[in-house]
């Protein structure tokens, strides 16, 4: 299974390296693939993973970060 997000405050490669890293290293996470340029993440889960559990992930991280569900945003970008 795989759910694209939209992230807040990914602004450099740095700041793409390490969201990867964290995202990746949730339990459960098998891929993580980012497109810099639509600020967008496309996650791949062996099951269901609670956005509250991404968005905590990357606020330890970086309180900058912030990660949206695709409902929420398509209509706002």
């Amino acid at each position: 299974m795989n759910s694209t997000y939209k992230i807040k405050g990914m602004h450099s490669v740095g700041c793409t390296k390490l969201i990867l890293k964290t995202l990746s290293a949730i339990p459960g996470v098998t891929n993580v693939q980012v497109n810099e340029d639509a600020k967008e993440i496309n996650i791949h889960m062996n099951s269901i993973i609670r956005l509250e559990t991404f968005q905590q992930a990357l606020k330890k991280q970086n309180d900058t970060y912030c990660i949206l569900h695709p409902q929420v945003y398509k209509n706002d970008y």
